[in-house]
């Protein structure tokens, strides 16, 4: 990244920062309610899905009884740990992308408008939309030499993990990730080649028949019902 994309990603996440802390304690939603209540009890020894009744997956509640346990029973504490995450996002993002300004852009445009979407609030979707986030930026604005390392693939992993466990449907835009990684992943050409014989059918010519076909020699074989 060159100096003034870096100085600018700076800028721009700090700015975010401020802004997310402005707006951190505004408005309230039933569903971070929930998580917040079962949060704590989860703190208390009390056993999700057990004691207490949800249709929502795991992640939200035990996020915010881990967050209560570090920082105290507060909403303004689950919150700011919602916050601490989206910046090593936001910051990881900016250090693997190559395209930094698009990514500042994105982020100017987001800014103001994040409090109005519940940003700041523990629900399920500010993690399903952070792990989103994450692999979006990881598998298509990551150079192809740097989107199969080690480092990588693991944050591609905390990616779908914080999506899937989350959001009940994450596991569909989090696969279309996976495959557009495999796609990207540089093959030689012979093992293209190879591929492509193994799965398109060959015509064959059936002995008495006269008639090509693809794959269905044993349907026409003696004893088939044919």
């Amino acid at each position: 990244m060159k100096p003034i994309d870096r100085w600018l990603a700076s800028l721009l996440v700090g700015l975010y920062f401020a802004a997310r802390c402005w707006f951190i304690n505004a408005g309230y939603f039933v569903d971070e309610a929930d998580n917040l209540a079962w949060g704590r009890l989860i703190g208390q020894g009390f056993g999700l899905y057990r004691d207490l009744f949800s249709h929502h997956l795991p992640l939200p509640y035990y996020w915010t009884a881990l967050a209560f346990r570090l920082f105290g029973s507060s909403v303004f504490s689950a919150r700011f740990s919602l916050l601490l995450i989206e910046i090593l996002t936001l910051a990881l993002a900016f250090r693997l992308t190559t395209r930094p300004r698009a990514m500042a852009l994105f982020l100017l445009a987001w800014t103001p408008l994040a409090h109005l979407y519940w940003a700041h609030m523990v629900t399920l979707y500010a993690f399903s939309r952070l792990g989103l986030f994450a692999g979006l930026v990881t598998v298509l604005f990551t150079p192809t030499g740097e989107l199969y390392r080690l480092r990588t693939s693991l944050l591609l992993g905390l990616a779908a993990g914080l999506t899937v466990t989350a959001d009940a449907f994450g596991w569909v835009p989090m696969g279309l990730l996976y495959l557009w990684r495999f796609i990207r992943r540089p093959v030689p050409a012979r093992t293209a080649a190879e591929l492509l014989l193994l799965i398109i059918p060959r015509p064959t010519r059936v002995s008495g028949r006269g008639l090509p076909v693809a794959g269905f020699n044993r349907a026409l074989a003696p004893g088939c019902g044919l």
